[in-house]
């Protein structure tokens, strides 16, 4: 996640409507981005330190935690920044709940539950410990 970012912020046009550059991250829409790379650091370190976080029902509430706090925290606090500071007028944070949060909540839903299956069917089941004197 951190290389996507840094590669969007070098100018390579893959974020939302193939924009890329060091505006992205400074606009509505970075702290969003910056949420990417807190919830990959996130789920990955609990995931590969705790067997037991890869059955199907704590990979689903880690990613759910992941998004609607870890991801959706930081865009929505960006997001409230940049509208008060750059935007025309000042808007209260529960405003913006329909700007930046409600239009999302199904569809992550159902990327969460998927992606939750994915990972459920694809991670070990417990730790590989490796023996080097075997």
């Amino acid at each position: 996640m951190a290389m996507y970012i840094g590669l969007g912020i070098a100018g390579v046009p893959w974020f939302n409507g193939l924009s890329g550059g060091v505006a992205t991250i400074a606009g509505p829409t970075g702290g969003y981005l910056i949420g990417f790379i807190l919830a990959a650091l996130f789920l990955g370190y609990v995931v590969d330190k705790y067997a037991k976080a890869r059955s199907f029902r704590s990979l689903l509430g880690l990613m759910l935690l992941a998004d609607f706090i870890l991801m959706f925290g930081p865009g929505l606090i960006q997001l409230h920044l940049w509208s008060n500071l750059i935007g025309k007028g000042t808007i209260s944070f529960y405003q913006l709940l329909p700007l930046g949060l409600l239009p999302f909540i199904t569809g992550d839903i159902i990327k969460v539950v998927a992606a939750a299956g994915a990972a459920w069917a694809l991670l070990p089941k417990n730790n590989l410990v490796l023996n080097e004197n075997k």
